[in-house]
């Protein structure tokens, strides 16, 4: 009798301990990571947390301190043995890391159309929540968006005005542009930039200098980028003309 209930529990003991080693190895990769991409001479601080459900298998979020976006979730979460894989398509594209032994750190590379290496190590604990956990996050809204960028519309801006606003926009593209990696390995942003200051000091009408600024902004390439000109501007150069319009109606 006693020989019947063993062979009848050897399987399960059997089972259960060839699930061990996964269920062991899934928490060890839990938690909360940082790491660093550098592409295109740009650093993105990159919070990386990682769940493990009771059934083993793994979830993930993505938090970018640069891009003040938080919870950007996982479409796919793998580890095998070392090697871990997480989708995020949205953001990161495909990273593959190699968790060391002690689960501290994970080596390995960003990829999307380009690879860039990208290591995580385990985030201290006053950083776990990501950003919210930098000291960045704890300043107020005007630090981001202060009002003195609210100026009245002026048929020619003041030079120092011009200026600041071609600063500010190749600040947001160094930092926030997501498409950096997909431009030439000899693309110089910053290059581009310096150049442009005589341009924009040249200009003698509000309407001349956002051209320029649109030129530079098609040098990035990217339908989804634009510098959009202010409410007057755009009536008078969109305006459709009246006999155009008169025309319209006649045909209805």
């Amino acid at each position: 009798m006693k020989i019947g209930i063993l062979s009848r529990l050897t399987p399960l003991v059997l089972s259960v301990l060839a699930l061990s080693p996964l269920c062991r190895a899934q928490p060890r990769v839990a938690g909360d990571w940082q790491g660093t991409l550098t592409a295109q001479g740009a650093q993105h601080r990159l919070f990386l947390h990682i769940a493990a459900d009771k059934d083993g298998s793994l979830t993930a979020t993505l938090d970018s301190v640069e891009m003040h976006v938080n919870g950007i979730p996982a479409s796919a979460v793998s580890l095998k043995d070392s090697k871990l894989t997480v989708t995020i398509a949205a953001a990161l594209g495909t990273y593959e890391g190699t968790v060391n032994q002690d689960a501290t750190e994970i080596v390995g590379t960003r990829s999307d159309t380009r690879s860039f290496e990208l290591n995580f190590k385990r985030a201290p604990a006053q950083s776990a929540a990501g950003p919210s956990g930098h000291p960045a996050a704890q300043l107020p809204a005007t630090f981001w968006d202060s009002p003195v960028w609210k100026t009245a519309y002026r048929p020619d801006l003041p030079e120092n005005e011009k200026i600041a606003g071609l600063s500010r926009f190749w600040l947001e593209v160094k930092y926030n542009f997501a498409w950096l990696e997909r431009l030439p390995n000899d693309f110089d942003w910053d290059a581009l930039y310096a150049s442009y200051i005589p341009k924009v000091r040249a200009t003698h009408s509000t309407l001349e200098y956002y051209r320029v600024l649109q030129g530079l902004c098609a040098r990035l390439k990217d339908g989804h980028t634009d510098v959009s000109l202010p409410s007057v501007l755009s009536d008078e150069v969109y305006a459709t003309h009246p006999c155009a319009r008169a025309g319209s109606r006649a045909v209805r």
